[in-house]
């Protein structure tokens, strides 16, 4: 029998990276995304690609409640009721985040990168949490310390990172296993058009590490992993010289 796997934010970047990963290592697949062609085109390709069974389930997780979260997660179950392995990698960024950043830019970032993802982890918890299965959360290495850039962004991520280690404890004595990566760098459409400090990783590698990973219970894992050392340094800076920073 084959397993099963759902990537929410499947269609791109990372997301599409373990969509893929998985699908060449014999799962069933739904792939969810916000509605689009590229959500499509995942879905034909990577159906070419396993010969099982793949489903696109468009969801636009900014606009999720509790009740919104709980349908969605229902119809998950219909349609793979093997479902044991969840891959939360959905986000996005602003380039007007900062500090001072207006409503209309923090809203949206927390909706997407904290406020959605949580009500979906935890309707996953509630149905998988007395099954062998594995939810992984992707954050990022932002949320390490808050910075005059990206700040909206940084504090999502941590929000999202304390709601599913507070859910890792309540089910620590259960069979379902909760796991954070915080990304670093990441090649993407964005990131041709940033100057960054470091060379930003390839998707597939990352993924192909990540989907790895899903049997071990770790709770918190950083990749690339030089990552953390430089989260670790962040963390110890001395304000007098991380207030200096500016990036």
């Amino acid at each position: 029998m084959r397993p099963a796997a759902i990537v929410i934010g499947g269609s791109r970047g990372l997301g599409r990276a373990v969509a893929d990963w998985l699908a060449t290592h014999g799962f069933d697949l739904i792939l969810a995304a916000r509605p689009s062609d590229a959500l499509e085109e995942a879905g034909r390709t990577l159906r070419a690609r396993s010969g099982g069974q793949v489903h696109e389930l468009p969801v636009d997780v900014g606009t999720l409640d509790p009740a919104g979260a709980a349908a969605f997660v229902a119809r998950c179950l219909e349609l793979l009721p093997r479902l044991t392995q969840v891959y939360v990698t959905v986000g996005v960024n602003d380039a007007q985040d900062h500090g001072s950043a207006s409503d209309a830019v923090l809203g949206p970032l927390m909706a997407v990168n904290a406020i959605g993802p949580c009500h979906l982890v935890a309707q996953f918890t509630e149905h998988l949490r007395h099954t062998p299965a594995n939810i992984t959360v992707i954050s990022s290495v932002a949320a390490v310390r808050g910075r005059r850039v990206n700040t909206g962004y940084a504090a999502a991520k941590r929000a999202l990172e304390t709601y599913v280690a507070g859910l890792r404890h309540e089910t620590a004595h259960d069979p379902l296993r909760l796991q954070i990566i915080r990304a670093g760098y990441i090649r993407s459409r964005m990131s041709k058009e940033k100057q960054l400090l470091l060379p930003p990783a390839d998707p597939a590698r990352l993924a192909a590490t990540i989907c790895r990973w899903h049997g071990d219970d770790y709770g918190i894992r950083y990749l690339p992993r030089y990552w953390a050392l430089i989260a670790l340094g962040l963390r110890l800076a001395p304000w007098r010289v991380f207030r200096r920073l500016t990036v």
